[in-house]
């Protein structure tokens, strides 16, 4: 199966608006395997940016302790590896309290550090 956000890792000219773009018309493979069963966060880890991989993470993007384990153990990227551990112990902590009452809005979309000048 084709997923278009695991391509954008692979691709050579990304950003994270590409990334945030592909997002909203594709947030229904957000966790869909591509062939070969890498998903976007997966993809996220080897080959993106912290700030790749928190975007995905705050747009539903499921983390479990497997994949906590592998980066810790074969990409060995710190700043990666904290932000798994943080969203696996937010997700445990929302899955013991239950489900929100308040709805969780996506955040805005990254500025560009063209339009920050």
């Amino acid at each position: 199966m084709r997923n278009e956000i695991v391509e954008y890792f692979f691709s050579k000219e990304r950003c994270e608006l590409g990334l945030w773009t592909l997002i909203g018309r594709h947030a229904d493979k957000i966790n869909a395997p591509a062939e070969g069963g890498l998903t976007p966060l997966k993809a996220a880890i080897q080959q993106g940016t912290p700030d790749e991989v928190r975007l995905l993470l705050a747009n539903g993007a499921m983390v479990d302790q497997a994949l906590v384990d592998h980066e810790a153990r074969y990409h060995k990227r710190p700043e990666i590896a904290a932000l798994m551990r943080e969203a696996l112990m937010h997700a445990r902590i929302s899955a013991s309290i239950g489900p929100a009452s308040s709805s969780s809005a996506a955040p805005p979309p990254p500025r560009s550090k063209r339009s920050a000048l």
